[in-house]
């Protein structure tokens, strides 16, 4: 019997370092395909990443910093057609002499005294007159006009706002305050091994 078990037992130890050289080989095959791996990802990686910082990233992040610059030193030129009526409502005082002409005859009827000279009496009558249309007459205004209307208003006004003046100058430094950090940490990246 102990024979037997010698066999076996020798049979397992044989197993067991078969297994054991098998496990060995596997974990130095598994670990020089990794290293090799990673040798290739790190060299075919160079080969990508290094170009799409120099040649992508930066020039997309410097390009946008400068739009951002721009934007913020931008000026808003602009023609704008004002079109508007303006309601006006006030009185207006007169007092001033003038001339009117008249626009149609004008007939007046008015009661007169007539005094004689030489103490002869006083003679009470009516005066008729007959005045021309087209007669200038010197007259004195002095009266309150009330003005009730609207005036069209038309021009156009040359507008130029400097954009660091209006709210969207606010945009402007929280884009730059989100872009400056990004574009300085890609800078800083390396550019190769």
């Amino acid at each position: 019997m102990s024979t037997e078990n010698n066999v076996m037992q020798e049979d397992n130890h044989r197993r067991w370092n078969l297994w054991n050289a098998f496990k060995n080989v596997a974990i130095v095959f598994s670990f020089i395909v990794n290293f090799v791996l990673v040798i290739v990802l790190l060299i075919v990686g160079g080969w990508v990443i290094f170009p799409l910082k120099s040649d992508l990233a930066e020039p997309l992040l410097d390009d946008l910093q400068g739009a951002i610059d721009a934007l913020g030193d931008a000026t808003i030129v602009r023609v704008i057609d004002i079109d508007e009526q303006v309601p006006v409502n006030f009185t207006l005082p007169l007092n001033q002499a003038t001339t009117v002409v008249l626009s149609q005859d004008v007939e007046l009827v008015r009661p007169a005294t007539f005094h004689l000279p030489g103490g002869g009496g006083a003679i009470n009558g009516t005066v008729v007159l007959n005045l021309p249309s087209g007669l200038e007459l010197p007259v004195v205004l002095n009266l309150n006009v009330p003005v009730d209307n609207s005036i069209p208003v038309q021009f156009p006004v040359n507008v130029s706002i400097p954009l660091r003046e209006t709210e969207l100058n606010q945009v402007v430094i929280k884009l730059n305050a989100i872009v400056e950090p990004i574009r300085e940490y890609v800078h800083e990246l390396p550019d190769g091994f």
